[in-house]
């Protein structure tokens, strides 16, 4: 299985680094892989490049700094979805997954899609 992580950005380097590293820690099952897709509205405290450096393999996407969370997620998005990946997930860049996060939405859309022949799952959790 696929999957794309999408987030958008603007001046929280340190935010979205840690919000990458959490995404990188995820424990993947299923044979999952996990791509993940950045726009960075244009920030001016060395964002793209701080990620480029930690994260080679993040698709980094650029703004004008007029798209703001919409706009960036559309971008992200829209990029994204040129690789035909199985899921799409959504994410803030001060958005902490548990670790078997990933597994947990997985093995619920497998159940789920077992038992109703379709299925979209959708999480959140706020402490």
């Amino acid at each position: 299985m696929r999957i794309a992580a999408i987030l958008t950005c603007f001046n929280r380097r340190e935010q979205t680094l840690a919000s990458l590293a959490r995404l990188q820690s995820l424990h993947l099952t299923h044979d999952a892989t996990l791509s993940i897709f950045l726009t960075d509205d244009n920030s001016q405290d060395g964002t793209s490049q701080a990620v480029k450096d930690f994260v080679p393999g993040v698709c980094v996407l650029h703004g004008d700094g007029s798209l703001y969370w919409g706009g960036g997620m559309r971008r992200a998005f829209a990029e994204a979805m040129k690789g035909d990946f199985d899921f799409y997930l959504w994410v803030n860049d001060d958005t902490f997954l548990d670790n078997d996060a990933l597994q947990r939405l997985l093995n619920t859309y497998l159940v789920v899609k077992a038992q109703e022949g379709e299925a979209i799952v959708a999480g959140s959790v706020y402490d």
